[in-house]
C-alpha cells in the first residue's frame, strides 16, 4: 500500500496533510467523484478516510485533510462533512474563502451553509487554510500587499478555537522572486503568522515593522503609504462586485465572452444593472460554477460605477509609481526593479481591463439599449477600436512576463483581439 510504503521510507514524518481533488474542471473537460450520487460519493469518502485513519493511528502519526472544495454541489457539502465528523482523529482544515478567486473581497466561509462552520469547529481537531500568494490576482506581479482578508481569517480561526491556521504558499509567483515569502505578498504571511500568537496586534505597527525590515527606514517612509493602499487599489481596479476581473494572472477571453461558468463570466456584469449573476435561492442548488457569484450576491452594475472605481485605482497606481521613483535612491536595485514592474504591470493591465469593460458594456447595449444610448452602433465600434488599438500597445510591451500568456490563456495583445472579435460575433449572431 502506498501510505505504508511512504511511512516505511520516511519514518520521521509525524503528520501528513491530504488534499481533496480540485473538482469539476470549469471547461467541462473532466468530472471527479464529488458531483455524483450522494450515496456513492459518501461511500468513497468514508473508505478513503477509514484507510488513512487506520494506517496513521497504527503508526502513531497525525493526519490532516484540507477539505478544499469537498462537496462540489451545495447539497453535498454538509453531507460530506458529517462523514468527517466520524473521524475526530483527523484534523479537518477548511478554506477561509472558496472559490479561491474571491479571497480578496468575498465572505469568510461563505461557501458553507449558515451555522455549518460552528459545527465543524466543535470537532476535536479543526483548522483554517489561507491562501497568501495572490494566485488569482496577478501571481505576485500586481500590487497585492493585501493582508486584510488574511487578518479576518486569522481572527475567525482564533475565535473558533482552531487547532491550526495554515498559510498556504502556492508557488504560482510569476516573478523572478519565486514565491510569496519573497515579494510584497510577504506582508500577508507576516500578518497571518503574527495573528496566530497574538489575536490583536497593532496593524499599523506591523506594517511599519515589515516595511522597514524589507526596504529600510528611508525607503519605507515613502513606500509605506502606497503599499497600505494596495487593498483599495486591487478591489477597485481588479474586482467588480467582489469578483476578480483576471483569470488566474491572465486576461482570459473566455471569461469576458461569457463562455465560462458564472464564477468567471465577466460579460454579464454589464447587462442591465441589478441582475444577479447566480440567481439561486436555495443553497442546495448551488454548484461550484456558481459559488463565487452566489456568495458575493454579485449583480450587473452601472458602467459609471465601474469606471469611477477604475479611475480611482489608476490614480493610486500613478501615485505609487511616483513614490517608488522617490524611494529609488534608497532601494536595492532588485527591489526598485520589482516595485516599478508590479505598478507598471498594474497600469498596463488595468488600462486593458478598462477597455474590456467599455467593450462589454457597448456590446450589451447593442443587444439591449437599456441606457438609451443615442447611437449604440457608433459606441460599439468606438469601444472595439479602442480595444484593438490597445492590443498594439500591449504587443510592444511583450517581454514583461505578466503579458506573455500561459495557463491555456493567450498573451495580452492576442486576448484583447480575441475579445473584440468575440463581441462582433455575439452582436452578429443575435441580430
Amino acid at each position: 500500500m502506498y501510505l505504508t510504503s511512504l511511512l516505511d521510507i520516511l519514518p520521521e514524518i509525524d503528520c501528513l496533510d491530504f488534499v481533496n481533488s480540485e473538482g469539476v474542471d470549469y471547461d467541462g473537460l473532466r468530472v471527479f467523484v464529488s458531483p455524483c450520487d450522494d450515496a456513492v460519493c459518501s461511500k468513497v469518502l468514508d473508505t478513503y478516510l477509514k484507510v488513512i485513519s487506520e494506517v496513521f493511528l497504527q503508526r502513531g502519526k497525525k493526519v490532516c485533510t484540507l477539505v478544499h472544495n469537498c462537496g462540489i454541489i451545495g447539497r453535498s457539502m454538509p453531507i460530506l462533512r458529517e462523514i468527517y465528523a466520524a473521524y475526530p482523529e483527523i484534523t479537518v482544515i477548511e478554506d477561509d474563502y472558496w472559490n479561491n478567486n474571491i479571497w480578496l473581497a468575498g465572505p469568510l466561509f461563505g461557501y458553507l451553509p449558515e451555522g455549518e462552520i460552528d459545527k465543524i469547529s466543535q470537532r476535536s481537531s479543526f483548522g483554517v487554510s489561507s491562501l497568501v500568494d495572490a494566485e488569482f490576482f496577478g501571481g505576485g506581479q500586481l500590487p497585492t500587499a493585501t493582508p486584510e482578508p488574511i487578518v479576518l481569517a486569522a481572527k475567525a480561526a482564533h475565535k473558533l478555537n482552531a487547532d491550526l491556521h495554515m498559510l498556504r504558499l502556492n508557488m504560482h509567483d510569476q516573478t523572478k522572486y519565486g514565491g510569496a515569502p519573497f515579494n510584497i505578498n510577504e506582508i500577508m504571511l507576516v500578518a497571518g503568522a503574527r495573528y496566530c500568537w497574538n489575536p490583536e496586534p497593532d496593524m499599523d505597527d506591523l506594517w511599519e515593522e515589515w516595511c522597514v525590515r524589507k526596504y529600510g527606514h528611508q525607503a519605507a517612509e515613502m513606500l509605506l503609504p502606497i503599499l497600505k493602499q494596495s487593498y483599495e487599489l486591487m478591489c477597485k481596479g481588479f474586482a467588480i462586485q467582489k469578483l476578480d476581473v483576471l483569470f488566474g494572472w491572465h486576461l482570459a477571453p473566455k471569461a469576458w465572452l461569457g463562455k465560462i461558468t458564472t464564477n468567471w463570466n465577466r460579460f454579464d456584469l454589464f447587462r442591465k444593472p441589478g441582475i444577479l449573476l447566480a440567481d439561486k435561492t436555495e443553497y442546495d442548488e448551488v454548484d461550484s460554477g456558481d459559488f463565487a457569484a452566489w456568495q458575493c450576491r454579485s449583480k450587473s452594475v452601472p458602467i459609471a460605477e465601474v469606471r469611477n472605481d477604475q479611475r480611482e485605482a489608476m490614480t493610486l497606481i500613478e501615485c505609487a509609481l511616483e513614490a517608488v521613483e522617490q524611494a529609488n535612491p534608497h532601494l536595492k536595485s532588485d527591489d526598485s526593479e520589482y516595485l516599478q514592474e508590479i505598478y507598471t504591470n498594474a497600469q498596463v493591465i488595468l488600462e486593458a481591463v478598462m477597455r474590456c469593460c467599455d467593450a462589454a458594456y457597448a456590446t450589451q447595449i447593442m443587444l439591449d439599449n437599456y441606457d438609451n444610448v443615442n447611437d449604440p452602433q457608433a459606441a460599439f465600434e468606438e469601444a472595439l477600436k479602442n480595444l484593438e488599438q490597445y492590443a498594439d500597445v500591449a504587443l510592444i510591451q511583450k517581454g514583461v512576463s505578466f503579458l506573455d500568456g500561459g495557463a491555456n490563456n493567450p498573451p495580452l495583445h492576442e486576448a484583447l483581439r480575441q475579445i473584440a472579435d468575440g463581441y462582433r460575433k455575439i452582436v452578429n449572431e443575435r441580430r
